[in-house]
């Protein structure tokens, strides 16, 4: 498990550094301060294209 803090501009944009995963399946979790309710969640599926 990975897990960090990102620092947002004025707009509220922020980003991390590139990471190489396995093909897999990642949930994200993210909460902030001030939030109102829950954090947010995110499920994603990698699989590589195959080439052929």
């Amino acid at each position: 498990m990975k897990s960090g803090v990102l620092a947002l501009d004025a707009e509220g944009h922020g980003r991390t550094d590139d990471m190489t995963l396995p093909d897999g399946h990642y949930e994200l979790f993210w909460n902030f301060e001030g939030e109102k309710g829950s954090g947010g969640w995110l499920v994603v599926r990698r699989r590589r294209a195959q080439q052929g």
